[in-house]
Order: C-alpha cells, then sequence, then structure tokens
C-alpha cells in the first residue's frame, strides 16, 4: 500500500485514523462481533495518535497533542522541505483533529473504557478552548485586524507563525477545512453565535459571492446561524460533490436546525453527548445514549437550577421540547 499525507512520518495520523474509529465505533454500537474482531485494531489507531498511556508498549504518550499549546499538531517530524521548517509544526484542519478526540469519546463510550472516554473529553474541551482562540479569534485579541490581516480567523497555525490562506486556494476550502466533517460534535463551531455569522460572512466577501463547490460542507456550517437561507438555495442535484457525505444527512441537518434553532450554551448537562438549541421561547433538549444501559441526564440552566431530565434507553436518542419563561442566556 503507498503511503499518503506523508504518513510515514506521522504526518495527519490524528486526522485519518480519527475517520476510521469514529466509523468503528458507530458500527460497534449494533454489532457487538465487530467490536470484538476488530477492536484492539481500533484502539491501536486510538493508541497510535493520542494515547492515554505513559506506559504503551509500541507507542507515544499523546504523539500528535501539544499539552503546552492546547491543540494537536499534524506535520509529524515537522518538515518535508517545503520552506516552513523554519517556522517548526503545523495543523490546518483543526475540525479534523476535533474529530479525531470525538472519535476517543465514543469508542470509550460504547466499549465502556473509562480512560480512554475521559481522555477524549479531556483532549475535546482543550483543543475546543485553542481552537476558538488561535484559529477562529474569538475574542478577537489573538491577530490584528488592520490592512495586513484583515481576516477574523486563520487556516494554517505554525509554530513560529500564523496564515491565512492555508495549504488551499479555493475559498470553500480555506473556510471549509476548518469545518469538515460536520458532525454532533461540531457544535464547538457555533458556541458563540455572532462569530459564526461573522464567518460565513467573511467567506461570502473573499469568495466574492455564494459558493460553488463543496456545498455541503459549507451549507451544513451556514445552518448553525441560517439554516432558513440554505434551504431557500437548497439544490440536491449540487448538496454532495465530494464523497463522504449523504443526501439524507445534509437534508436532515438543515432542517433540524432550521427547527430547533441555534446552539444554546447555556444549558448544560453532565453528559458527554448531548445539545441544547433555542428557538426563541423554546429549548429542545438531545442526548443520545452509545451505551447498553439506560441513562437520566438532567439539564441545568445557567443558574444552575435543573429544567429537566432526559431519560435515554441504550443505543438511543432521544429529545425534548420544553418552554422558556424567562432569556436563557445564550450568545447573541
Amino acid at each position: 500500500m503507498n503511503s499518503g499525507f506523508f504518513t510515514y512520518d506521522f504526518t495527519d495520523h490524528h486526522f485519518h485514523y480519527g475517520h476510521f474509529v469514529y466509523a468503528a465505533a458507530i458500527v460497534s454500537l449494533y454489532d457487538q462481533q465487530f467490536r470484538t474482531d476488530y477492536g484492539p485494531m481500533v484502539e491501536l489507531l486510538i493508541h497510535d495518535y493520542n494515547s492515554p498511556k505513559r506506559d504503551h508498549k509500541l507507542l507515544p504518550h499523546q504523539r500528535m497533542m501539544d499539552a503546552y499549546e492546547g491543540h494537536c499538531w499534524a506535520k509529524g517530524a515537522g518538515g518535508h522541505g517545503d520552506g516552513d521548517e523554519d517556522d517548526g509544526n503545523d495543523q490546518e484542519s483543526s475540525s479534523e483533529a476535533m474529530h479525531a478526540w470525538e472519535a476517543i469519546i465514543l469508542w470509550g463510550m460504547v466499549t465502556g473504557d473509562e480512560q480512554l472516554r475521559d481522555h477524549g473529553i479531556w483532549g475535546y474541551v482543550t483543543e475546543a478552548a485553542a481552537t476558538r482562540q488561535y484559529y477562529f479569534d474569538v475574542d478577537n485579541d489573538i491577530y490584528p485586524n488592520d490592512a495586513e490581516f484583515q481576516h477574523n480567523f486563520v487556516s494554517l497555525l505554525l509554530g513560529g507563525r500564523a496564515s491565512h490562506p492555508g495549504y488551499f486556494d479555493f475559498k470553500e476550502y480555506v473556510y471549509g477545512i476548518q469545518f469538515i466533517p460536520i458532525t454532533p460534535g461540531s457544535m464547538y463551531l457555533s458556541y458563540d453565535l455572532h462569530h459564526a455569522k461573522q464567518i460565513f460572512a467573511d467567506f461570502r466577501k473573499e469568495k466574492g459571492g455564494l459558493e460553488d463547490r463543496w456545498f455541503d460542507n459549507m451549507w451544513m456550517f451556514e445552518a448553525f446561524s441560517n439554516p432558513q437561507a440554505v434551504l431557500n438555495r437548497y439544490d440536491e442535484s449540487v448538496a454532495l460533490d465530494f464523497d463522504g457525505n449523504s443526501f439524507a444527512n445534509v437534508y436532515n441537518w438543515v432542517h433540524f436546525f432550521d427547527g430547533a434553532g441555534n446552539v444554546d450554551v447555556s444549558v448544560q448537562a453532565a453528559w458527554p453527548h448531548y445539545g441544547v438549541f433555542r428557538n426563541n421561547a423554546e429549548l429542545t433538549l438531545t442526548a443520545f445514549n452509545p451505551t447498553a444501559d439506560p441513562v437520566s441526564i438532567p439539564f441545568t440552566g445557567a443558574d444552575g437550577e435543573r429544567i429537566a431530565v432526559l431519560r435515554v434507553p441504550p443505543g438511543e436518542l432521544s429529545s425534548r421540547r420544553i418552554a422558556i419563561r424567562k432569556p436563557s442566556g445564550v450568545r447573541p
């Protein structure tokens, strides 16, 4: 088998292996024999890219993760003769790094491995915080906004500098490489609704018009903040111009946000797999239970008051809509 993307020197292992681990976790929800037969191989992939163990016989502790920086690096040994060696390592797709952590969480939940689950949660929340600051500059205090750099995010982060654009030229790829793959683990992209709107507006400004490629990815991101705009121009004939997504997934995603509203970060649950969405005075609470036992998940508001308990059978997704009497505190 030929190596791609410099895999032989450990480049992009978390990007690529995270997809395999996530898919394997989904299959294992429904096929216990698959989990038994392929579980050791799946966990070898996890330990290859971000092992929680310091005493693994074959693989290092957290190969890709830089705990000091708060995010992963992707460039393996740090240089491929492309002229960037003086700037150290780099990482372009923050979203694939996030997906790799999401995959570890899900595998840990499905298999009952608490060490992997907790390691995945630590990595996810740590990298999400770093991504929101060092890639998206959500507080507008990382990168200058002047004549030389008029951007609200960077698409390539290096040890010695940051860049916009990164390795791609088409604007859909410059922006979209920070979105893919859009899954239930992508909600961090719209923790700040105003910023999500601004990012998409910046894309349109740089593009000089509407997207003309990678429609599914761009539409699913825009659905975080303006699903109705996506529905107004939704065209199934162009929805998928890359492998890896499906018409059903894109259609369901956009319509879900059109009905449920925006991500609400003020309501939380003590459970890894949940979401809260607000549409005017109505909240939609959702939770997924990938374990073998039923769970009761309490949801609490910004004031710490319990507002609901969601009971979720094993292997199922449950949701509940409730009316709210006061503003939830969701970011504008």
